[in-house]
């Protein structure tokens, strides 16, 4: 079974139902396989509804594809998503993101953007612009505030 023919089949499948890959995860778990697939819209955020359909449509090719029993898992990035890809920066702008350095540094702040290889946000607690290289980042997500 080859791991790849699958992830270019959801992904090829899924952007054909309009939406976007967010993440895929296959895991071989001995006698299943597990298949995480993580959709994301280009506008608005994804739904129940939304995940019921793109499990709907996959289901069946896959059980042509993968030859032993499988879950299959449908699901958003949730509403505290790693920005992983430029258009994260720029779709995302203005909202609150948990910054994560690598030297283990957290901070909360607004995104302002990202321009090539520069993260620009706004932290609550001194509201000046800093400017974070992107290669000090671990992780950038967003933080929902309640």
């Amino acid at each position: 079974m080859d791991f790849s023919q699958i992830v270019s089949f959801i992904t090829q499948r899924v952007r054909s139902l309009g939406f976007e890959i967010y993440d895929i995860q296959i895991k071989d778990m001995g006698k299943r396989l597990l298949v995480r697939v993580f959709i994301d819209k280009k506008y608005g955020f994804v739904g129940i509804n939304d995940c019921a359909f793109v499990s709907r449509n996959l289901e069946r090719p896959l059980e042509q594809m993968i030859d032993k029993s499988f879950i299959l898992e449908v699901s958003s990035p949730g509403a505290d998503r790693e920005l992983k890809k430029d258009e994260d920066f720029e779709r995302f702008k203005g909202m609150t993101v948990e910054v994560i350095k690598k030297n283990g540094r957290k901070f909360l702040g607004k995104l302002m953007g990202k321009v090539e290889n520069e993260v620009f946000i706004m932290p609550k607690s001194d509201k000046k612009i800093h400017s974070i290289k992107f290669e000090d980042i671990l992780k950038i997500k967003l933080h929902p505030e309640i």
